[in-house]
């Protein structure tokens, strides 16, 4: 469903809703392109991107062959995030819609980088310093494997009576990433390790595995030793209030508090992702349509195994 579509005629957000921002692993340049046409109605925002990063990284973001690798790390999340808050931009440009601000929008969240996405979306951060922050994160990510080739993520898929036991040897082996449904998980680390770990399930436990095209273990313990320089790093920038409460991927709970956010959203950089307990902490509090903010349709896609689910990511 198109962005006009959701907000033909004056329509609003819906009652009870939540925003969500989407994390890595799309093709920006194809999910995005759509959005070219309309780019001067956020070029403010993407100027602003280019002085921070001090790189032209706007203009990849509408080549179909863009000059800049949007696939890896570096590039993909400070494109990723610069997407997410341009699209906001043209809803509240083109249908006047300023959905954050919206007080039928309740919460805002994200998954993995798109935490940080919402850090923007919510006021918590100026763009240019999300940006910024997302670059050093990146930096730091590609930084500690080094090209290495030892590492790896899998999404694993299973029937839902196998959900506790799979989550349960996962977790205690230090290998679990991403809770993303009852029937589907994300594991991350050394090859070895990770296949060493899943051969110790029953056989036929695992329906499906599929390896991701990444290079580096995202929520893993091997990313800890970044997580204090990007501490280090935002303590001295402005942070403000969210204009709405964040659901923490580290927990699933509730926060209004900017330096709790802050810590819990730089500590899932080594720790799994909760969208399970988001999602429910969601439905706890009465909420039964999330909004997936952002390029791309994998979002929309997760957060429909559990409630209603609007696509934000097409004009």
């Amino acid at each position: 469903m198109s962005i006009s579509t959701v907000f033909s005629n004056g329509t609003k957000a819906v009652k009870k809703s939540a925003l969500s921002c989407p994390g890595q692993g799309l093709d920006l340049s194809a999910a995005f392109a759509g959005f070219h046409k309309h780019k001067n109605l956020f070029k403010r925002f993407l100027d602003e991107v280019d002085d921070a990063l001090g790189e032209n990284l706007s203009s990849s973001l509408f080549d179909k062959n863009p000059q800049l690798d949007l696939m890896r790390t570096y590039y993909a999340q400070p494109a990723i995030l610069t997407a997410t808050v341009c699209i906001h931009e043209y809803i509240r440009r083109v249908h006047g819609v300023d959905l954050i601000r919206q007080p039928e929008v309740e919460y805002i969240l994200g998954h993995s980088l798109g935490e940080y996405s919402a850090l923007a979306v919510s006021g918590m951060l100026e763009l240019g310093t999300a940006v910024q922050l997302v670059r050093k994160r990146a930096q730091l990510m590609e930084d500690l494997v080094l090209n290495s080739k030892n590492y790896e993520m899998k999404a694993l898929m299973f029937r839902a009576p196998f959900f506790e036991k799979v989550l349960k040897h996962c977790d205690d082996n230090q290998i679990l990433a991403n809770v993303n449904t009852c029937q589907q998980i994300v594991v991350a680390g050394e090859k070895q390790k990770i296949q060493a770990v899943l051969d110790q399930l029953p056989k036929r436990t695992i329906a499906k595995i599929t390896a991701l095209p990444v290079k580096i273990p995202f929520h893993n313990e091997k990313l800890r030793p970044m997580e204090a320089k990007l501490s280090k790093w935002i303590e001295h920038k402005e942070i403000k209030s969210p204009i709405k409460p964040f659901i923490l991927n580290l927990t699933g709970k509730i926060s209004s508090d900017p330096q709790h956010i802050l810590s819990s959203i730089l500590r899932t950089n080594s720790c799994p992702v909760q969208w399970v307990k988001s999602m429910e902490t969601l439905k706890a509090e009465g909420i039964n349509t999330v909004y997936a903010l952002g390029p791309g349709e994998i979002l929309s896609g997760l957060n429909s195994k559990f409630m209603e689910s609007i696509s934000l990511s097409e004009p």
